[in-house]
């Protein structure tokens, strides 16, 4: 079962509660925190016991305020619940003995076991919000990681990538592998998209529910990093999700991006089937053949579809159904953002400074890595840059020579020309995409579109790089770096350095412009005014440009421009290459 944390979007921007039950004595611990000065409260639910923690404020920045020792458990047993306070951290105590309360003027409630607390004279302070989070962690199981034993990653983490302003510290969060959620013989048998289907199984469920906890159906914000940034898109683009939220940001991610749409899923399927010894002619003995091996066993096969490192990093993925009677995306998302076919709200999407670092900073790993590709070129190239299906055979040698001349301009791969492979795969796997998919959906949209470019270098938050090079060079801002300033980094250090003046100011922005977006859909930082892409397709593309958080102006898209040109000329495959083939089969 999934674990349900809810949360006000209102005052506090950061508490929580931590319970430790110790045998002996059952003693609950519980340590209250908040990082903006606002107060909260520890109240034990026993009255005889009730004793409460006013006015415990932030001091000097600090995090953790105090620890307070309510006395001995009057329960047998331990019942954890889920507090939802007005704060966006969810907390976990004991729900038989303890809840959080905030003051008076900041109504919480108490939920235990999934549902909602009864508004008994304890909480008589509860008023429901018009502004609720529902964050949804899905546990997995070691043997459902999808580990690539050729890179040593996986999608599990050494620590945890968590809402620093969302998530407790205690519970993994881990992402469904792509062979159980994505992959699709593209009949009645498996008809594909079940990763996404499960999301809007959840959306539906906060859509009938959430007026219980205090929610508003009406106003629910999607928010992804990457793949997650792609989901929100493709949220937009499906008759299964529409009206079941208000807003979405994309970080570092859309529908358009070439990693998102798989191609050729049954030849996939059929490869996946046969590597781990399933007959594959009939697509019904093909999954239930699957169904049969080991967990571990049929996530690791993906290895086979990456023919150098873990590239292409998404060989399964979303598809557009050809069967099936509940089909979450029936057209390519090209064609519908063209027409202008999709579920018309504000929308959110960025890009990072030098997003390629993500994956090319594993290329420093090894000295030998960035020698082999330039060796190996034009073998690995429609693997890296993820046109291996988009680009005709016959051409796809002459397509790879085109694009590093492009940026190498003759010169090999090699240390001293790193920064234009990063540019390079920046662009082919983030930066074109976005400035597509940002203008195209303005142009039709009558919500408004906005565009952030992340280019602030933290002084205390270290990239994501120094974990993928394993190395301290400063190679620039990577995929990821910014939601640094609301998540927690799972690679980084414990403890955690406290952030310098400039890293805490930048968070501050970050969490502030997320808070306006999620509760009016404008999202708003103080001294800027964040203009939204404009409607005409040929205006160039006006992005927040954030250099540092004294230095955000709205800036003429240029450095995403720099090989448009370049990459419009190729004829992949998708998008209009896409568009002019169905045009042609029609008129067969």
């Amino acid at each position: 079962m999934p674990k349900l944390f809810l949360h006000n979007r209102e005052n506090c921007l950061h508490s929580q509660v931590q319970r430790r039950k110790q045998e002996k004595d059952k003693e609950v611990l519980i340590t209250c925190r908040s990082m903006m000065g606002k107060m909260c409260k520890c109240i034990p639910k026993t009255r005889e016991r009730q004793r409460s923690i006013d006015n415990m404020q932030v001091d000097d920045g600090q995090n953790v305020l105090q620890e307070i020792q309510p006395g001995p458990s009057t329960s047998t047993g331990t019942n954890v619940g889920t507090i939802a306070v007005p704060l966006l951290s969810p907390v976990q105590v004991d729900a038989e003995n303890y809840f959080l309360q905030a003051p008076s003027q900041f109504p919480c409630y108490h939920q235990s076991r999934g549902q909602p607390h009864n508004r008994d004279t304890e909480s008589s302070n509860f008023e429901e919000k018009k502004s609720c989070e529902l964050v949804i962690e899905y546990p997995v199981q070691q043997d459902e990681i999808e580990t690539d034993k050729t890179s040593n990653k996986s999608n599990s983490t050494d620590g945890k990538f968590s809402p620093e302003i969302n998530l407790s510290d205690d519970e993994p969060e881990q992402s469904a592998s792509a062979e159980q959620g994505f992959l699709s013989t593209e009949d009645d048998i498996v008809p594909g998209n079940n990763g996404m289907k499960d999301q809007v199984l959840a959306l539906k469920w906060i859509s009938d529910h959430i007026k219980s906890f205090g929610g508003n159906p009406d106003s629910v914000t999607l928010t992804g990093l990457s793949a997650g940034g792609a989901s929100v898109h493709l949220h937009y683009f499906s008759p299964l999700s529409k009206g079941l939220f208000a807003r979405g940001v994309s970080f570092s991610g859309n529908a358009l991006t070439p990693w998102v749409l798989q191609d050729d899923p049954l030849r996939k399927a059929q490869i996946l089937g046969t590597y781990l010894g399933c007959p594959s002619r009939k697509t019904k003995d093909l999954v239930e053949c699957l169904k049969e091996r080991p967990t571990r066993q049929v996530v690791e096969s993906i290895k086979i579809m990456r023919p150098w490192l873990f590239n292409p990093f998404s060989p399964l993925g979303v598809v557009v159904e050809k069967s099936g009677s509940n089909k979450f995306l029936a057209e390519h998302p090209y064609s519908l953002l063209k027409d202008g076919r999709f579920y018309d709200v504000p929308w959110i999407t960025s890009l990072t400074s030098e997003e390629g670092l993500y994956p090319a900073a594993d290329y420093v790993l090894k000295r030998n890595y960035l020698s082999e590709l330039d060796k190996r070129w034009l073998e690995l190239a429609p693997s890296v840059l993820d046109y291996n299906y988009t680009v005709p055979d016959g051409i796809k040698d002459q397509v790879s020579a085109q694009i590093k001349e492009e940026y190498l301009k003759g010169q090999p791969i090699s240390p001293t020309t790193y920064k234009n492979l990063i540019d390079m795969m920046s662009d082919r796997l983030f930066s074109i995409p976005a400035e597509k998919a940002a203008k195209l959906q303005a142009h039709s949209n009558k919500s408004p579109v906005y565009v952030y470019y992340f280019c602030y270098t933290g002084e205390k938050l270290e990239s994501f790089t120094v974990h993928f090079a394993k190395q301290d060079q400063d190679d620039g801002v990577s995929h990821g770096d910014d939601m640094m300033y609301i998540f927690s980094n799972p690679h980084k250090p414990k403890p955690i350095p406290k952030l310098s003046y400039l890293d805490e100011h930048m968070k501050q922005i970050f969490i502030n412009m997320l808070l306006s977006f999620s509760s009016t859909g404008k999202p708003v930082i103080k001294g800027v005014v964040w203009q939204p892409v404009a409607k005409d397709l040929k205006e160039p593309l006006m992005h927040l440009e954030i250099n540092s958080p004294m230095d955000i102006s709205m800036q003429n898209a240029g450095n995403i421009d720099r090989h448009r040109s370049m990459w419009e000329s190729i004829p992949f495959i998708e998008d209009e290459g896409l568009l002019l083939i169905e045009k042609v089969r029609d008129d067969l």
